[in-house]
Formats: structure tokens, C-alpha cells, sequence
């Protein structure tokens, strides 16, 4: 089924029942699915035992290319009272490796030293990739103090996909693969293809790209430890898992590019919507600056991450609007046996399908004008971040553990950019159109722009 369907299935459902928002079913390739739109049968949704993701996970991962034995290995349960290590630190509960995993992602991304060492790490990365001397490297349109025409997508791949990549897994992985962030953002553009199910013949770029990323990871694990230097401990960990498994270098290496997935998906998107908005809005652009201004040292350039995430609200509203416009991706679950959610009873062997594009425009909870970007709207109403209807990372088991990450990260990159820089629009305001929201494919979190609608910028450097 094309992706367009699927938009259009979803918008014709809702309008058929009246928009009542309550469960309703369609049928995609012979499977039958309900969709969930009203924010409490959601809620109702991610705290049920009887809807499963791992069945869903599963087939995915396999999808992605992973051998089937490895993958079942995996989500496979060890025998009681047979730990799986005789260090009990690791795996105290013997749970799976596909459980655990999920542990490890929350001790490495939630609040705490692990997330703290990691933000400060994100910093100095950042801090080096957008020095002068790497924006302006290779670009022809360039003077001493000026970038005169740069693509505003292209500045955030390069920027925000190479450092979270040094971050989790190193400098090595692009030594090996100078052009990751590339061949990355191919497969990710065109990974609906995936989702879909398209034969080779007709999605030969993306997998040509996923390929590309996967035998960089390969070529990767196939280097000594101690070649590798600078990892995660959420890489390390999640390494030493696979290797207990007896798992070979090609299906570590796709795990692995599952993970990389999942770490650059989302923020150079957010990082383009952001700047997209504030390049159009001058005024916007002067009170974000003057926000983030005051959380870095005017001596040593370092960021007060504390105050630069909780003592910047409109940063943070704009940030949140964007999510609320910009997220595109859904949650599924598998119904093992029958469920009560709202009025309905569903059915075991169907799948339950969570649209989250769906509940961010409910004009109940977001207002008459939900279907319009409101740069304010989470600045009059901060309660709105907190409503059931607002799932930009998800909930549930599947609540994104990277969600904390992500937001530094976005914020980070443009307190650097406009402490640093004078940016503007190439022609000036107004001479460009705002990008369009490309919402026809599904996607991991937020969409890009429509393909041909990026920004031309122009970079000064301030003295």
C-alpha cells in the first residue's frame, strides 16, 4: 500500500465516523487494524497487557535485514533461574536482550550522570563542528567573515548527523565512512520504502544507502576494541549483549544501524524547522537569540545546559509547536487477546495503530486553529505539553528514552549558531517560500521538507 494511501485512508476514516474520534478499523493488505485517535483510549492503549509491540518489533527488525535466528535470539526469554551472566549487575532480572536493551537506553538517555556526560560531550562536539573554519570548508561562496549561500538542510545534516555519530560511536566510524551523514539520509528519506515493503526494483536507493550504512558498521565491529575508541556506554553495553550471543560482525553491525537510525532520525529535521521559522520571523529570531544568549559564559563559551532547557520558554514553545507539527510516525501494537478500548472490543490477531500526526491537530485539545503553526501556542498554554493528546516521542513501553537527548541537542545547536552567527535568508525575508511540511510519508518521528523546498542562508561571522 503507498504511503499517500495511508495519509488519506487515515483522514477519510476520521471525517466518515464524524469526527468522533472513536476506534475504528480498516483493512491494509488483508490485515485488519484499528485506529486510535481520541488521547484517552491512548492512554488506555499503552498501559493494556494484552497489546504487544514486541511481535511488531520483531518482524521489523527482521524486515531491516537482521537473520531471523539472530533476531529471535534476541526477544527469546532466558529460562528461570538460568541467568544468562554471572555478573549480576548485568541483567539483574534475566530479562531478554531485547528487554534489557530498553534498560540500557534508559540508564544511558534518562536524567542522571550518563545523560549529563553525555549532554557535555554533545557540547564540545557541536562547539568544534560549527567552528568557522568547518562551515565554511569546501564552500566556494566564501569570504572572511561570510558564507554567502549555503543550504539551510544540507548545514543541519551535516552538522547535527556527524556529531551525534562521533558521540555514540566515535571518531572511527567516519574515518571508515567519511560519507555516512549521506548515504544515512538517504535511506532515511526513502525508509518508508522499507516500511512498505517495496521490491528492490523500485527502491533501489534506498536500499543502496542502507547497504552503505550497514557495511560501514560492518567494516567497523571487524576493527580491534581498542581501535574504536570513544563510544557510548550504552555501545559498549549493547556490544558486549550481542557478543555473549555468539552474534556475527554483519548482524551486530545492523543492530547497530538500527541504533544510528534512532539517534540521527529526528534532530536535524527539528534543527531545520527551527531555523526555518526564525529566518521567516525576525522578531521570533530576536527574542530566541536573546534567550539562549544568557545561558553561555561570555569568557569560555560553554553553555549552562540546566538553564538553556528550562529557563527558555519561548525556545522551548517554538520547540514544541514544531514537534506538534512536524511528528509523523505511529505507534503499533499487536492484540493478543480481546481488548476493551473505548466502546469497542478488539480482536486478537489484529493490530491497534496509534497515528500521532492524528491527535496533534484534535481541534478539542489544540483549538479551531490546530491545523496552524503557532509559534506561542505552547507559551500561552505550557499545560498542552502535558496533555495525552501531545505524543511527539510517544508513550507507553515505547516511550522514546532519547527524548531528553533529542531536546538538548536541538537546543544546543541553535544557541551555538545564533551566539556565534548572523544568519539570513539569501534574497532577504520574504523572497523565499516557508518549506512545506512533507506529511505524505511515514516517518520515525518528524518529517522533513518536501523535496526542493530548502532554504538558501546566508552565515556572518560576528566578531
Amino acid at each position: 500500500m503507498c504511503e499517500i494511501a495511508m495519509v488519506s485512508s487515515l483522514a477519510r476514516g476520521r471525517k466518515h465516523f464524524g469526527n468522533t474520534l472513536e476506534p475504528y478499523s480498516i483493512f491494509l493488505g488483508g490485515q485488519k487494524v484499528y485506529i486510535l485517535t481520541a488521547p484517552h483510549d491512548v492512554s488506555l492503549a499503552y498501559k493494556s497487557p494484552t497489546l504487544s509491540y514486541d511481535s511488531f518489533n520483531l518482524d521489523f527488525t527482521i524486515l531491516y535485514g537482521v537473520t531471523p535466528t539472530s533476531v529471535h535470539k534476541v526477544f527469546a526469554e532466558p529460562l528461570k533461574g538460568a541467568p544468562r551472566h554471572s555478573d549480576p549487575e548485568r541483567n539483574p532480572q534475566n530479562k531478554s536482550v531485547a528487554h534489557w536493551s530498553e534498560e540500557l537506553y534508559r540508564q544511558q538517555l534518562h536524567p542522571g550522570e550518563r545523560l549529563d556526560l553525555l549532554a557535555q560531550n554533545f557540547v564540545i562536539c557541536l562547539r568544534d563542528s560549527v567552528d568557522w573554519s568547518r562551515l565554511a570548508r569546501g564552500n566556494p561562496k566564501v569570504t572572511d567573515d561570510m558564507i554567502e549561500d549555503v543550504s539551510l538542510l544540507k548545514l543541519c545534516k551535516d552538522v547535527i548527523i556527524d556529531g551525534a555519530t562521533r558521540v555514540f560511536f566515535g571518531e572511527r566510524i567516519l574515518q571508515i565512512e567519511p560519507d555516512l551523514a549521506e548515504a544515512f539520509c538517504q535511506f532515511d528519506n526513502h525508509s518508508y520504502m522499507l516500511m512498505y515493503k517495496y521490491p528492490s526494483l523500485f527502491a533501489n536507493v534506498m536500499f543502496g544507502a542502507k547497504k552503505r550504512v550497514n557495511d560501514a558498521f560492518t567494516r567497523y565491529f571487524e576493527l580491534p576494541k581498542e581501535q574504536r575508541q570513544g563510544e557510548t556506554w550504552l555501545a559498549t553495553m549493547e556490544e558486549q549483549e550481542f557478543r555473549d550471543l555468539n552474534f556475527g560482525n554483519q548482524d551486530i553491525a545492523k543492530f547497530f544501524s538500527l541504533m544510528h537510525w534512532v539517534v540521527n532520525a529526528n534532530t536535524y529535521k527539528l534543527c531545520f524547522w527551527l531555523f526555518a521559522h526564525l529566518l521567516h520571523d525576525p522578531a521570533l529570531y530576536a527574542a530566541i537569540k536573546q534567550e539562549t544568549d544568557r545561558t553561555i559564559t561570555e569568557e569560555s563559551d560553554m553553555i549552562d545546559l540546566a538553564r538553556l532547557t528550562k529557563a527558555c520558554p519561548r525556545l522551548e514553545a517554538l520547540l514544541n509547536e514544531i514537534l506538534r507539527f512536524t511528528v509523523s510516525s505511529q505507534s503499533t501494537r499487536r492484540v493478543d487477546s480481546p481488548t476493551i478500548i473505548g466502546n469497542k472490543t478488539l480482536q486478537p490477531g489484529a493490530f491497534v495503530f496509534i497515528p500521532y500526526r492524528q491527535l496533534h491537530f484534535n481541534e478539542d485539545v489544540f483549538g479551531a486553529d490546530a491545523d496552524k503553526f503557532d509559534a506561542e501556542r505552547f507559551l500561552r498554554n505550557p499545560e498542552l505539553a502535558r496533555h495525552p493528546s501531545f505524543r511527539p516521542f510517544g508513550g507507553g513501553t515505547t516511550y522514546c528514552p532519547g527524548r531528553f537527548v533529542a531536546r538538548q541537542e536541538v537546543c544546543i545547536f541553535v544557541a551555538l549558531m545564533l551566539r556565534r552567527y548572523d544568519i539570513v535568508l539569501v534574497g532577504g525575508v520574504g523572497e523565499q517560500r516557508f518549506p512545506r511540511v512533507n506529511d505524505r510519508n511515514p516517518a520515525l518521528g518528524a518529517v522533513g521538507p518536501v523535496p526542493g523546498d530548502d532554504l538558501r542562508i546566508k552565515i556572518i561571522r560576528r566578531r
